[in-house]
């Protein structure tokens, strides 16, 4: 399965959807293992959420595909437990990322991620991710809020000492 293959039988059918799933050009599926190699990459400071929702995306994919693929569905993958260390400061211009997902059941699982040096092979970050595995109609009734078309009202009455600035009827940032 190659990248493009992803981007069609896979990430529609994940409840994650841009901004909040990211996935490199080049992965590689071996068993259960997924692989990918990234560079120029950057995650110091601001930039360490985005390599928190590059390994998430991928445990996610992989997960996805460990299930049963041939639903169709989209799954929702709820993280429960997020366990990141970084083992090297080393500076490096590219990495290879493996990713190793297993169902716990149905509804959980686990992927372990490993991000190496490409030079050295040594390990840069480990990552580890629980996650509960929702399909849509459960994740509906937990989240009514998510998929309700009605606006949002009376915000400025709960939300006092916020700054709120309206995007348009149904959209707001608080800061």
């Amino acid at each position: 399965m190659t990248t493009p293959d992803i981007k069609k039988n896979i990430i529609p059918y994940l409840g994650e959807t841009a901004p909040y799933i990211s996935v490199p050009e080049n992965i590689i599926f071996n068993g259960n293992r997924l692989e990918t190699m990234i560079s120029d990459y950057n995650f110091n400071h601001e930039n360490f959420s985005k390599l928190i929702k590059l390994l998430s995306s991928l445990g996610s994919c992989n997960l996805y595909r460990l299930l049963n693929s041939s639903l169709k569905e989209q799954i929702y993958f709820m993280g429960e437990k997020v366990r990141i260390r970084q083992l090297s400061y080393k500076k490096s211009d590219s990495a290879t990322i493996t990713c190793e997902s297993f169902l716990e059941s149905k509804r959980k699982g686990k992927s372990s991620l490993l991000m190496r040096d490409n030079h050295s092979g040594e390990t840069l970050y480990s990552f580890e991710l629980d996650y509960h595995i929702i399909v849509k109609d459960t994740f509906k009734l937990f989240y009514r809020d998510y998929f309700n078309d009605v606006p949002v009202e009376y915000y400025e009455n709960k939300l006092p000492k916020g700054r709120i600035i309206t995007e348009n009827d149904r959209q707001f940032t608080i800061f």
